[in-house]
């Protein structure tokens, strides 16, 4: 989550057009023609689902914004077969060269999925991937095999093998066209104060919001923002970068109806991405063969309070953002790559990358406040906040 924690965000770039032959590839078993419901765990706004292979489960992302990953430690275990390797450059434009492999047979659901490709990655690479303690990832490349009728608000996820059993007399019903990328990830439009806003990649792997580059959108009034946020704002698949971030709520237009949502502006992205905390205010249905999504609106939902900085591991506990509700709590000397060594009573003073996960459940479970100790400059107590 951005305006206390990271959000985290897989979305993948591929620079060989080879690639998408690799995609392409995998089939079902015996395909299911019944709805199935999984079982899935919801963890800072995104999905995971319990995946069978070899007679062994595995923790895996849903993510749309990737294909289909496996760790380093998986691939390894189970002797997957390497096919080529190419580079990849992950959300925060950071690139490496990893391998494409073979993958056994999957259970999802119930449905064995066979002969899919994946992309081995070290995914206790980043720390805050480290933290959320999954095995690999459910892409688009197998996405697009089924249709998908996902609620984040209630933690549900469908699998279907038609869209005949959707529930679509619930009025409005929205439809958004989508392209895809090699990988079968959809890039959507969307109209925002008049202006169609094209290239955004929907990844249900994102726990954020909209976020949109700086340049995509002129003429932002100051009226509309709510939040200035500066440091690393988001996780991707090889780590962090520092960014600038400005959020401002604003007119979407649908066919019927304009909602107001928070977007995010961030200075160092190149690419326009839709996260679950967006879509959580919708009850989703995927059609990948006919190309759209269909949006039913639920209940909007008022943002929960929030710090104003967040914790980050660089060789040591350091402060790895701020924003602007900073400004709301006098008398604070703190400041980004300040170091932590202390929170609630914890000594941090030696920490390793495993203790970023404690201080996070830390941020995560206090309700109003946390006391947290700088090297230098004391302990501090900070306010959870709503930012508007």
């Amino acid at each position: 989550m951005k305006r206390g924690l990271l959000i985290l965000s897989l979305l993948f770039f591929y620079s060989c057009k080879n690639s998408e032959v690799l995609f392409a590839q995998g089939k079902l078993l015996n395909p299911i023609q019944e709805p199935v419901a999984l079982k899935v765990t919801i963890e800072r706004q995104v999905i995971f689902v319990p995946v069978t292979i070899e007679g062994e489960t595995y923790r895996f992302l849903f993510d749309s914004g990737a294909p289909n990953v496996v760790s380093k430690e998986l691939r390894e275990k189970l002797n997957m077969k390497v096919l080529k390797r190419n580079p990849i450059r992950d959300s925060q434009g950071k690139t490496r060269h990893q391998n494409y492999v073979r993958v056994p047979s999957l259970e999802l659901g119930g449905q064995v999925f066979e002969d899919f490709v994946a992309v081995e990655s070290d995914l206790r690479f980043s720390p805050i991937l480290n933290c959320l303690n999954f095995d690999g990832i459910i892409g688009a490349n197998l996405m697009r095999k089924r249709f998908w009728e996902m609620n984040i608000a209630d933690s549900t996820l469908i699998m279907s093998a038609t869209k005949d059993n959707w529930d679509l007399k619930t009025k409005p019903i929205y439809r958004m066209p989508f392209t895809t990328k090699s990988t079968g990830t959809p890039v959507v439009q969307l109209g925002i104060k008049g202006k169609k806003v094209k290239g955004i990649t929907f990844d249900t792997g994102s726990s954020g919001i909209l976020s949109l580059p700086r340049s995509t959108y002129d003429g932002l009034s100051p009226d509309s923002l709510v939040q200035k946020s500066y440091g690393f704002l988001s996780g991707g698949l090889f780590g962090s970068a520092l960014d600038t971030a400005e959020e401002h709520v604003l007119p979407f237009d649908f066919p019927d109806s304009t909602y107001y949502f928070p977007v995010e502006f961030e200075s160092a992205k190149s690419a326009g991405l839709l996260g679950m905390r967006f879509m959580r205010h919708f009850k989703i249905f995927m059609d990948w063969p006919n190309q759209e999504m269909l949006l039913q609106p639920l209940s909007l939902h008022q943002p929960n309070p929030t710090w104003p900085l967040s914790p980050f591991y660089e060789g040591a506990l350091i402060v790895g953002n701020t924003n602007s509700l900073m400004d709301r709590q006098l008398g604070l000397d703190i400041t980004i790559g300040d170091t932590i060594i202390s929170c609630n009573g914890v000594d941090y003073s030696q920490p390793n990358r495993e203790d970023l996960c404690q201080i996070y459940q830390q941020f995560i479970k206090a309700e109003e406040s946390l006391t947290i100790g700088i090297k230098g400059k004391g302990e501090y107590t900070i306010y959870r906040q709503q930012p508007y």
